[in-house]
């Protein structure tokens, strides 16, 4: 195994990249005017046309909101508990100034009902905004609880002594935040990026500032702190792991004396202190660029719809009941950008985006909670449980499958836009579950299971901190990926993935004679067979296909024993195969 040190190089490089990525993503989000459809103001003095408390605002927003809502709070002190529920989205809470704008209250002991200010629904925004817990030491005492899907907090000041923050669930982004406590200040399972922020320990001795709780290795989540400051009254200790699995990390932050030379506190529990490789912190780094890409790109395309059509199996009045019924009411040759909002529910439905029908957005609320499913097999083009033909689309936070099961080709989705997103999706079916067909696609964040050929097609596709699961018994392929001829620009590239399977499991074989496909940093599980790689019974195609791989780690990645005609790439060679610009998706990409 390489040592650190050997490492040490290309760390300073993805720190370096993750530093000037996320400020110019961060200035890029800031700066940008909010725009809003919906304002509400709240003013103490009661003034006409405006609400006395923050939680009567809130309470005023509809019940599945889809309008971007801007609750203005004017400056004054407010002594309540409030909560924004799940079924408000889109809200964005904002005073003028954090020095003079205060939600207080003094509840203590559990830290799911002592919370100052508690936080469920999605795509929530706080900004300017002092948010605290006095009750003082003794007791848990949260100030704020988020378990928002998505949140971000700009410029606020979160404050209380034990629990201040209990980043539950979800992906979040605080910048510029000032955050203190005395004990396990930041805490929970939520993926959180920290930016710019200041962290302020009150412990009178060695409290921990971080207490993450992530349980097992596969869950995506961790305390990311970039470019902060730690500062404290006596001392303290960066963090101590409320799970087994805890994952937090600081990078390029300034750590004040008050810090403990040792760091880190492992609460008693031995077993907690497996080193993770420096190859892992690596994809730490990439994932957090990915978490950054994703909430700057959603940041920037907030409030952008020309229209919103809601799905509800309950046929609440002004919305569809069936996901198809919303598509057919787009119109022929549509110019809009059109957002459908699928709420929960599990919808029995074939569904076909036509190709006259450009410029949709698909999305749920959550992809455990929003599923598209039918049970149709052997054809791959008459099998889909989802076709896409139409350009500009983009799908969230959906499950879509095909319950067929293994005797037949079952395909959950066919993609054959010409421009096509997918962000935080799961796929599954066991044969031919995604039909990649043709086009420039983007997969950020999805899950994606089968047995056989899993991700088929011809399409340019970019799938990113994605994970692939194979349920193959036997030696299944998870890609089949069919360019023609050397000349044909197209090919699957994954980067910062996860593989894992149940048994036994090929990267790929050829579909077509010219396949490329090309795995980077991603994490092989042993399920990946140490060959690695399958020609289909074709040794025609060890000379033509391009099969590569590029600092990937885990127990399958070793290049040992892998076949001869498959490439260990150089960092020159991979550099094509690693962003969006190979599909120039910098120009479309949008959320």
């Amino acid at each position: 195994m390489a040592t650190q040190s050997s490492y040490f190089p290309t760390i300073i490089l993805f720190v370096f990249a993750l530093f000037c990525f996320i400020s110019n993503s961060n200035a890029r989000i800031l700066s940008e005017k909010l725009t809003w459809k919906r304002l509400l103001t709240v003013d103490q003095s009661g003034n006409k046309g405006k609400f006395k408390t923050i939680q009567d605002a809130i309470d005023a927003v509809p019940s599945n909101n889809v309008d971007v809502t801007l609750i203005l709070v004017m400056p004054g002190t407010y002594k309540e508990k409030v909560t924004v529920p799940e079924d408000k989205p889109f809200i964005i809470l904002s005073g003028r100034d954090v020095s003079n704008t205060t939600i207080t209250w003094d509840d203590s002991g559990d830290i799911y009902t002592s919370p100052t200010l508690s936080v469920f629904a999605s795509d929530f925004m706080a900004r300017y905004l002092t948010i605290e817990n006095t009750y003082g030491p003794g007791a848990k005492a949260v100030a704020l609880r988020v378990s928002s899907e998505r949140a971000e907090f700009y410029a606020c000041r979160i404050t209380s002594y034990q629990d201040t923050l209990l980043d539950e669930g979800g992906s979040h982004f605080y910048s510029n935040c000032y955050i203190e406590g005395g004990t396990d200040f930041i805490c929970g399972n939520a993926a959180s990026l920290f930016q710019k922020c200041h962290i302020h320990s009150i412990s009178q001795e060695d409290g921990a500032i971080t207490a993450q709780r992530r349980s097992k290795p596969e869950e995506d989540t961790g305390f990311y702190f970039v470019d902060c400051r730690v500062t404290g009254i006596k001392s303290c200790t960066l963090g101590r792991p409320w799970g087994p699995y805890s994952r937090v990390v600081f990078v390029n932050s300034y750590m004040s004396n008050e810090v403990n030379s040792q760091g880190w506190d492992d609460w008693g529990k031995p077993s907690t202190h497996s080193t993770m490789e420096v190859r892992g912190c690596l994809l730490i780094i990439l994932f957090v660029i990915g978490f950054c890409l994703e909430m700057a790109i959603t940041c920037n395309a907030q409030g952008k719809w020309s229209k919103i059509i809601t799905v509800d199996q309950s046929g609440k009045k002004g919305s569809y009941v069936k996901i198809q019924d919303a598509i057919d009411a787009v119109p022929s040759n549509n110019v809009q950008h059109i957002f459908i909002r699928v709420e929960p529910g599990i919808y029995k439905e074939k569904i076909v985006v036509p190709e006259d029908k450009p410029f949709i957005t698909l999305s749920g609320r959550n992809a455990n909670t929003t599923v598209i499913t039918w049970n149709d097999g052997g054809d791959i083009f008459k099998s889909p449980t989802f076709s896409v033909f139409a350009s500009d689309f983009t799908c969230r936070y959906l499950i879509i499958q095909n319950t067929y099961g293994t005797t037949k080709k079952a395909v959950a989705l066919r993609v054959t836009s010409e421009k096509a997103v997918f962000f935080a999706c799961k796929f599954t079916s066991y044969q031919d579950t995604l039909l990649d067909e043709s086009g420039r696609h983007f997969y950020y964040n999805c899950f994606i299971e089968g047995g056989t050929d899993f991700i088929f097609g011809n399409a340019a596709s970019l799938f990113k901190q994605c994970h692939l699961h194979s349920i193959s018994q036997e030696n299944g392929a998870i890609t089949a990926q069919r360019r023609s001829s050397s000349e044909e620009k197209t090919g699957f590239y994954f980067v910062g993935c996860k593989i894992t399977g149940v048994k036994s499991c090929t990267l790929g074989r050829p579909w077509g004679p010219y396949a490329r496909v090309v795995f980077s940093q991603t994490y092989m599980s042993n399920a990946v067979l140490p060959q690695g790689w399958d020609d289909w019974g074709k040794p025609s195609t060890h000379r033509t296909a391009f099969y590569g791989e590029y600092k990937c780690y885990g127990p399958g990645a070793r290049r040992t024993r892998r076949v001869v005609w498959s490439l260990s790439l150089s960092n020159h060679q991979a550099s094509p195969y690693l962003t969006m610009s190979l599909m120039d998706g910098k120009t479309w990409v949008r959320a």
